[in-house]
């Protein structure tokens, strides 16, 4: 990931200020039309995952420029995740509609740079995720 990727998503999120839980909400609607199936793997409400998804997702942005940090942390968000139902295939699913609610949302807001930074942010977060899952599983 380049180093400025941290920045851009910040940027983003700053544009998004205040539209937290339109945003999960936005997310979720987004994540079910597209993979049905996921609705199964919440056992409790969708309020508390949308809240743990909100911060997740600012954790991630605001530890970027320190991956020996953020790594472990989703990493082991990746095995909390295995152990509740989520396979590898989830992450891009989830990924895809993260990146198209803020693009919805900011609208002629969102430029070229936010779509660039999100992607290589998804990809970094599945990629761990998806080895604390296999470290689990090990």
């Amino acid at each position: 990931m380049d180093p400025n990727d941290a920045y851009v998503c910040q940027d983003s999120l700053d544009l998004l200020a205040g539209q937290d839980e339109r945003f999960v909400d936005a997310l979720y609607a987004e994540v079910f039309v597209r993979a049905p199936e996921i609705r199964l793997l919440f056992e409790d409400s969708i309020e508390d995952f949308a809240v743990r998804q909100s911060i997740m997702l600012r954790m991630a942005v605001g530890l970027l420029d320190d991956p020996k940090v953020l790594g472990p942390k989703l990493r082991s968000l990746g095995g909390a995740h295995a152990a509740r139902g989520v396979k590898d295939h989830h992450y891009p699913v989830v990924a895809e509609a993260i990146v198209t609610v803020l693009s919805d949302l900011l609208g002629g807001d969102w430029r070229p740079e936010f779509e660039h930074a999100w992607r290589a942010l998804m990809a970094y977060v599945a990629t761990e995720m998806i080895l604390g899952a296999q470290d689990r599983a090990a």
